[in-house]
């Protein structure tokens, strides 16, 4: 929308955008009057729209945002991903129990194994994640990757626990009943 602005005289209103919010930030605004000495002329600081009220905290939005409970969310997939996919080669494992292969060595593998696919995992989405968070993105990355990096630090820690736990599930004396369930 274009408005015609007369070559000479002023301007009714002053609008400022300030992120984050600042109350000094606001009173800065009172700088840029031209002439006070009219005792007329109300001077004030309001905000452009008052229904969702006038004061802004944004550490409460930031404590209520629907995204908070992503770390829990992605450490109990991570758990339930790896728990699935132990248990799927329980036959496998029982198998090397009978064989005797220590469980400290299937241990360390399963660790392993689990460990090489979480990092391809990671590496193949790392890119996708920036571009979503950063590309366009006039903020610090600081502050955007603190989230990011504690859900990534629950689904890994996650994965490898439920890959753990499915090994302690995974028995010799059941060798045959896997055989025989497969």
């Amino acid at each position: 929308m274009l408005a015609q602005v007369p070559a000479e005289g002023r301007f009714d209103y002053c609008w400022a955008e300030v992120w984050p919010p600042d109350s000094t930030s606001a009173s800065l605004l009172l700088l840029t009057v031209a002439d006070v000495s009219q005792p007329d002329v109300e001077l004030r600081v309001d905000q452009l729209n008052a229904r969702f009220g006038t004061e802004l905290d944004p550490a409460a939005l930031y404590r209520q945002r629907i995204t908070r409970f992503t770390p829990v969310v992605v450490a109990v997939a991570g758990l339930l991903l790896g728990l699935v996919g132990v248990r799927l080669r329980r036959l496998e494992f029982a198998s090397a129990l009978h064989a005797g292969v220590s469980r400290r060595a299937l241990l360390f593998q399963v660790t392993v194994e689990t460990g090489v696919w979480l990092a391809l995992g990671l590496v193949l989405a790392a890119p996708a994640v920036w571009l979503a968070a950063y590309a366009g993105n006039p903020l610090p990355a600081g502050p955007l990757a603190a989230p990011t990096g504690v859900a990534v630090a629950f689904a890994v820690a996650g994965t490898l626990i439920g890959a753990l736990i499915g090994l302690a599930l995974t028995r010799e004396e059941h060798l045959f009943r896997y055989f025989k369930n497969r």
